[in-house]
């Protein structure tokens, strides 16, 4: 192709032809300069090409620098093909490190490029900034980790967890948390995006809704219990979650949603995990437009609006199935432990071994045990407005245990129990009971929107009996399942039992409630003939009789050195109620629940006893590898 076939082609002259190559076309008009250029990029033109060496630039050839550790082969693939619809031909270099990242700079500049686009690395080093700016050609930065300035093309990560987020919202799902790989300024972006979509939808924030997953599976399996929806910043990320989820038995998406962020080609794909695609063809698009637009010495053109990115599927996103609220209505107080060798006789003073001071009572001991095994848990009680009180409003908050149904009374002083433990772990209990007495139907009244979202009530007679009558007809009110644990009470009213599923006495209690019956299946059967579903007659260190309408069955005990049993019907409350929010089988729960109780005995205090899912799930393991706690019966 020569300069005379150029202006053929055109059908202008050689003179026209020849000033708008050296750039001195000022007075030609742009519909005939496009023209012209277009032919030449076409016929990939060279002026005096017959006498130019072998070793001579191409002129319409655009250099790509890529940060190879990046993963960026989408990118690079966009890239190319948006320079070659501009009609440019294009060179790619590969950079891991800022030494070759300037090695390879270097190098397209000796190819006598027209531009440069600089997929620039993290570490990007400051002599490579110079010598691009000293050498003279247009450059365009491309940083996709993220956006720092208008004239760098680069992704908003913010945009994409907004995005991610919303969807989830949209399903419902209003206990969400977000893991990233590490703390890059990408994910910062990330995390920003995240909080800015609970906050427009009037979602409470906390810390630990914003999680950077260092590899602790104990920590990730607490997170999953705890929420319904898992943002993830990249599909890697989303895998883990995946693997551990299957391990707890818990279900994608019925049990959990999970949204991942696919940032590039994967090795190993994910197809049940519905991800949202990184737009990188609009990012090649872009950024081939703003090069070849400095080399073309055009105007830059308005920002164009990110489009919003396409999910692959909505395989592992689903509205959530139930909430795995539990709503505690029970006592809190401060539990003084008095350790004896034995109990002392009528007239008799002894020494006690040691003292100590523990957050208690029912209401407390549920809620936390139920919140170490992941639970949702809101607690309704009453503090004094006292020393001890603000102590045990710092306790729950620390422990997870919502507290919004928490107030407080200027009329006592926080309640507060003396437990008195024998050598061999049994023990008695002595209660002041305090501002407890001051919860009252209208506190129940006044957390109605508690019970909503809820599945499991606990509740306690240690309470006044109207209050647990209330709080029973306010649960089932919204189809919440409710557990009774009757306390220090010889009968419960017909309008209290026909609002109970699961009613939960002691040995010592129900042959209270119900002295003229000798066995343990005569006096479960009265209160199942009474309209209640299920009735667990715990029984210390022989375990429990479970009885409901169609199944019968005895449990051992976890075989433990026990030192303190204050706790161990808090543990199993809690521990049932948890099972079975998460729809276990009544028997599997119940043997959960039995290795809970047992673990509660071998610490002195109850709330320091409490067992962390890790734990209960390795107890578990081995007692179902021996079948401990299935077959034991004895009658009475």
């Amino acid at each position: 192709m020569t300069i005379k076939e150029i202006a053929e082609l055109a059908n202008v002259s050689v003179a026209t032809v020849s000033r708008i190559i050296n750039n001195k076309d000022d007075n030609i008009s742009e519909a005939t300069r496009q023209r012209v250029l277009s032919i030449i990029k076409e016929y990939n033109y060279v002026p005096y090409a017959k006498i130019r060496s072998t070793g001579s630039s191409i002129p319409y050839l655009i250099g790509i620098l890529v940060d190879k550790g990046q993963n960026h082969e989408n990118l690079m693939s966009c890239l190319i093909t948006e320079i070659r619809n501009w009609g440019y031909s294009s060179v790619v270099c590969l950079a891991s490190s800022s030494e070759e990242e300037l090695e390879n700079l270097r190098r397209l500049c000796s190819y006598q490029v027209k531009g440069i686009l600089w997929d620039r690395s993290v570490n990007a080093a400051s002599e490579s900034w110079a010598y691009l700016a000293e050498s003279g050609i247009p450059y365009h930065m491309i940083d996709c980790s993220h956006r720092t300035a208008i004239d760098v093309t680069g992704f908003d990560f913010s945009a994409f967890s907004f995005q991610m987020t919303e969807l989830l919202i949209e399903k419902k799902h209003n206990s969400i948390i977000c893991l990233s790989d590490d703390n890059s300024e990408k994910n910062q972006q990330f995390f920003q995006g995240f909080g800015k979509s609970l906050f427009e939808h009037h979602i409470p924030f906390e810390e630990e809704m914003t999680q950077v997953y260092d590899g602790d599976l104990n920590k990730l399996r607490q997170l999953l219990y705890r929420y319904t929806a898992v943002v993830c910043s990249s599909t890697s990320l989303a895998e883990k979650v995946s693997e551990c989820a299957a391990k707890m038995n818990i279900r994608i998406p019925d049990d959990l949603s999970v949204a991942a962020l696919e940032e590039g080609k994967q090795e190993k794909p994910i197809s049940q995990i519905s991800t949202l695609m990184l737009p990188y063809e609009y990012l090649g698009k872009k950024a081939a437009g703003q090069i070849v637009k400095k080399i073309e010495g055009k105007s830059e053109d308005g920002i164009e609006e990110e489009p919003a990115c396409i999910w692959n599927h909505m395989n592992s996103i689903t509205s959530p199935v139930r909430s795995r609220n539990i709503v505690v209505v029970g006592t809190i107080n401060m539990d003084t432990i008095l350790r004896y060798q034995n109990f002392p006789e009528t007239g008799e003073t002894v020494t006690a071994k040691s003292r100590a001071l523990f957050p208690g009572g029912k209401g407390m001991n549920q809620a936390i045990g139920a919140s170490r095994l992941g639970a949702d848990v809101y607690l309704i009680g009453k503090l004094g407005k006292d020393y001890d009180g603000s102590v045990l409003f710092e306790y729950m908050k620390s422990n997870r245990v919502k507290i919004n149904g928490i107030s407080t009374t200027p009329n006592a002083d926080t309640g507060h129990a003396y437990v008195y433990v024998q050598e061999d772990g049994e023990s008695s209990i002595g209660v002041y009971e305090g501002a407890n007495c001051y919860l009252t139907e209208e506190d129940i009244q006044r957390n109605e929107d508690l019970f909503s979202n809820a599945s499991f009530c606990l509740i306690q007679t240690e309470l006044p009996i109207s209050v647990a009558e209330y709080a029973a007809v306010t649960a089932k009110k919204h189809g919440v399942k409710v557990l009774l644990k009757p306390c220090a009470v010889d009968r419960l009213s017909d309008t209290l039992l026909k609002n109970v599923d699961v009613l939960m006495p002691n040995k010592k209690e129900i042959r209270r409630l119900l002295p003229e019956l000798e066995t343990y299946e005569q006096q479960a059967q009265y209160f199942i003939d009474k309209g209640v579903e299920t009735v667990i007659i715990t029984l210390g260190h022989r375990g429990c009789y479970l009885r409901s309408r169609d199944h019968s069955e005895y449990f051992n005990a976890l075989e433990v050195d026990a030192v303190d049993t204050t706790g161990a019907a808090d543990a199993f409350a809690a521990t049932l109620a948890v099972y079975l929010t998460r729809e276990y089988k009544i028997e599997t729960a119940v043997r959960y629940a039995t290795v809970a109780a047992g673990l509660s005995t071998t610490r002195h205090g109850v709330t320091p006893a409490l067992v962390e899912q890790s734990t209960l799930d390795m107890y578990f393991a081995e007692c179902e590898q021996r079948k401990d706690g299935r077959t034991w019966h004895d009658g009475n």
